[in-house]
């Protein structure tokens, strides 16, 4: 006897057809016939008229890092039809995270994977891997290591090139968090602290990859009026080392690089394409986008983490020059904010409840 079938519902079958009307019996967790129709005894009938049935969606684009510690995750998941997640993404993992740099890198991804247990044991891949494990998960979890970690659990948060002992300290993290199953490598080029790579530098750190079929996904280092500058960097590294290529969530910023300007993008990635480069993209579908207000500042601002950044807007004369940056059009980095304007950043999150009067507002609402 079959232990389900799935009657009267319009199947997708993911294989690029189109939907059509059958029934799916399943036999010790697996799918055994998908029929016009299946006149078999079965433990449990699911009536599927009106609805589609398809097979679990998979989510490769997660920062659920943190979360599947957390009682009950995944449930939501379920409901949206998600039954696989790939966190580890924007070069941001939770690992590798050695003890001398844990508490600031905790401090700092707390806003992008979530609050994360201290009394969880884990620095390297293989002990996250092993926890993650051990959790009753509903749905299939995988993971990328960050290279943005991977730079901050070899020296912190400080600005300026690694030396050749921590270069070596950086590969030896990326070799052992493949080894241990990372699904792939994942860049954060606009994030602090891997914002203080340059092309040869990315090529020289991420040499593990090489021996390993696992693919680089990137967040580029700018998605407004440096965009394709920062896509042809991303596709030298990735031809110098020979690895496939995906950009996570290809866009341009700001209204002033909307339509001829993606275009243009799109066809960097197509000749990169025809001469073999192994290229994807993805992309989601709305005119929004979520970070950190950490990233609005320049560099130099951002050198030591959140605590020195702080320090300095505390100091009337740098709050006074980061002012002044801040208004117009930069060389040396993204000015994010004359691409999206305060009056269109939204306040969605808060570390301090005191704070929590805010979320909802623009900052030019929070000033006013």
């Amino acid at each position: 006897m079959l232990d389900l079938i799935v009657k009267n519902g319009m199947i997708v079958d993911g294989n690029g057809a189109k939907a059509f009307p059958g029934e799916i019996a399943v036999k010790d967790g697996k799918i055994v016939q998908v029929k016009d129709h299946i006149d078999e005894p079965a433990g449990k009938i699911i009536d599927a008229q009106g609805h589609y049935v398809s097979p679990g969606f998979i989510d490769m684009h997660r920062h659920g890092d943190a979360a599947v510690f957390r009682d009950g995750y995944g449930e939501v998941e379920v409901r949206q039809g998600i039954t696989s997640v790939v966190n580890g993404q924007c070069g941001l993992s939770i690992v590798p995270c050695p003890d001398a740099h844990r508490a600031e890198m905790f401090s700092f991804l707390n806003t992008i994977v979530g609050s994360i247990d201290p009394k969880i044991p884990f620095n390297t891949f293989a002990e996250y891997t092993a926890q993650v494990r051990r959790q009753p998960l509903p749905i299939n979890v995988g993971c990328c290591v960050g290279n943005g970690a991977v730079r901050m659990a070899t020296s912190g948060f400080a600005n300026g090139k690694l030396n050749e002992k921590q270069v070596r300290t950086a590969q030896d993290h990326i070799r052992a968090s493949i080894e241990a199953g990372a699904l792939g490598v994942t860049l954060g080029i606009v994030y602090a602290p891997e914002n203080q790579y340059d092309t040869n530098s990315f090529i020289e750190v991420l040499q593990p990859m090489r021996d390993y079929d696992v693919p680089l996904a990137t967040h580029i280092r700018s998605e407004g009026r440096m965009l394709h500058d920062s896509q042809r960097e991303v596709i030298a590294v990735a031809k110098a080392l020979g690895i496939s290529l995906e950009f996570s969530h290809f866009k341009s910023t700001g209204k002033a690089f909307w339509g001829k300007f993606i275009t243009e993008a799109l066809e960097i990635v197509e000749n990169a394409q025809s001469e073999g480069a192994r290229i994807t993209i993805d992309a989601y579908p709305w005119t929004a986008g979520a970070s950190q207000l950490y990233q609005y500042l320049p560099p130099d601002f951002q050198d030591g983490g959140y605590d020195a950044a702080c320090a300095r807007m505390a100091d009337p004369v740098q709050r006074a020059r980061l002012t002044a940056i801040l208004k117009e059009p930069q060389e040396y980095f993204e000015n994010q904010m004359l691409n999206v304007g305060w009056e269109n950043t939204m306040i969605t999150g808060v570390g301090k409840p005191e704070n929590k009067q805010y979320v909802g507002l623009t900052v030019t609402q929070m000033a006013e």
